[in-house]
């Protein structure tokens, strides 16, 4: 009995996971630690020795990451800890915390949405690098 209650728990936990993966633009600010987790425990999770494409995205110490170039990952190369490899990203439909971006690679684009100083920013320009409110944003909506 305990396994099918267990089973009916996690069904109705990924269930609401779902539903606010599929509400549009969640600020992540709006989100509780235990329903931003559901989300990211959505996505598989980081091996060693897997090989990785470009672009691939998985779960790594309870936050999401993309992978910039593809290669076969390794124990001395974590994902937290190697931004040429990795960039960690919020889940889609998430609008996170703006973080300066290290070069063009994990750089935001047109239409990418960000909470700065409390507020929610839009990118206007591809490869942007700046802070929001100093060049290359506007305020959203």
């Amino acid at each position: 009995m305990t396994n099918k209650v267990n089973k009916a728990r996690e069904l109705r936990r990924r269930y609401k996971a779902a539903v606010l993966a599929a509400r549009t633009l969640i600020r992540v600010d709006e989100l509780t630690e235990t329903e931003l987790a559901d989300i990211v425990d959505l996505y598989e999770s980081y091996q060693v020795g897997r090989a990785y494409a470009k672009d691939d995205v998985f779960r790594y110490g309870g936050k999401l990451y993309r992978v910039i170039s593809a290669h076969t990952s390794q124990a001395d190369w974590p994902p937290d800890q190697t931004p040429a490899l990795y960039s960690a990203l919020m889940p889609e439909g998430v609008i996170g915390e703006w973080v300066q971006p290290l070069g063009q690679h994990d750089a935001y684009n047109t239409g990418d949405r960000v909470i700065h100083n409390s507020q929610v920013w839009v990118s206007n320009i591809d490869g942007n690098v700046w802070e929001p409110g100093i060049y290359g944003w506007s305020l959203d909506g």
